[in-house]
C-alpha cells in the first residue's frame, strides 16, 4: 500500500507566514500529501490535496478539527 501523509493543522496555524513556512517544509517530501488547514487558509494552498475543518469557540490550541474565530 502506498504511503500518504495527512497534515492536520488543528487550530495552531494562525497566519499566512506560518502557512508559507509549513508549505515549504511539505515540499521536501517525496510522498503524496493531504493538508487539512483551517478553512480560512484553503484558498492559499495550491500544491496539495486538501481537507477542511469548521469554526470553534475555543482559543488557539490542539483541538482536532477546530478553527478558532481568532484566525
Amino acid at each position: 500500500m502506498p504511503k500518504l501523509l495527512i497534515f492536520n493543522w488543528k487550530a495552531k496555524v494562525l497566519n499566512q507566514t506560518e502557512v508559507s513556512n509549513l508549505i515549504l517544509e511539505y515540499q521536501k517530501f517525496k510522498t503524496p500529501i493531504v493538508v487539512a488547514p483551517p478553512y480560512v487558509f484553503l484558498t492559499t494552498i495550491k500544491d496539495f490535496d486538501l481537507s477542511s475543518q469548521d469554526v470553534s469557540a475555543s482559543k488557539p490550541g490542539a483541538f482536532t478539527g477546530e478553527v478558532t474565530a481568532e484566525m
